[in-house]
């Protein structure tokens, strides 16, 4: 990577949550007014995305969850839930540190991006993946430094994934994104594996509608974060 100096960086050193700063694609198009985010426990991730793309007004939503491995200095983000559904090679990057601000670039192909932390995970903190019997539905629901994001698989027939993320920025304003979702909470914060929480959803009429989900993992990212700072 021609400009970067490589450093050993391990899944654990992500944790939190992360704004995209610039973004440059394969054909050198130049991209620094996105919202973008990234929220990384040890594993589960998710990600959210209001984008501009080159000739189009219109932003468009994109947002994924799933996990982060990493093998040989290559990260790779297993998106289990997308939207739109995810086409092309895998989401694979090399990481490196330029001071403070994490840049990713491209293994499949040449573009590049940096990313600042925004928030650490605090205590209470988690990242659940969440499996819903009745409907066979998946879910990811992380809560990450102020942070809450929330993915989930579709009905039966009823189109792609949906994904919300809120949480307060940097200057305190409020930051709500949706790709698909027109609103979630949980009533209480995910048990251990093998217990259940209860989601409530609006339906497509604008009603809450509640939903039990078994808890298939769940992580604690704030074990990790608070040895210190990463970066």
């Amino acid at each position: 990577m021609t400009g970067v100096t490589p450093h050993t960086i391990a899944v654990e050193d992500l944790l939190g949550v992360w704004r995209r700063g610039v973004l440059v694609t394969p054909d050198g198009w130049r991209d620094e007014t996105s919202d973008v985010y990234w929220l990384q426990s040890l594993t589960l991730c998710g990600d959210i995305r209001r984008q501009a793309t080159p000739g189009n007004d219109a932003p468009s939503m994109t947002a994924f969850a799933g996990r982060l491995s990493e093998r040989d200095g290559i990260f790779r983000w297993e998106r289990t839930l997308a939207s739109p559904p995810v086409q092309g090679p895998p989401d694979d990057g090399r990481l490196s540190w330029q001071g403070e601000v994490l840049r990713e670039d491209g293994v499949h192909e040449p573009y590049w991006e940096t990313w600042h932390r925004v928030a650490l995970p605090a205590p209470g903190d988690y990242a659940a993946e969440l499996f819903e019997p009745v409907e066979t539905r998946r879910a990811y629901l992380l809560s990450i430094g102020g942070f809450a994001f929330f993915g989930v698989s579709s009905l039966p027939g009823d189109g792609a994934a949906a994904f919300a993320l809120r949480g307060i920025g940097p200057q305190g304003g409020a930051i709500a994104l949706s790709a698909g979702a027109s609103g979630w909470w949980a009533e209480l914060p995910p048990g251990p594996p093998g217990s259940l929480i209860r989601i409530a959803e609006r339906d497509g009429q604008g009603q809450a509608v509640s939903r039990d989900w078994f808890v298939a993992a769940l992580e604690h990212p704030f074990v990790l974060s608070a040895r210190g700072s990463f970066s």
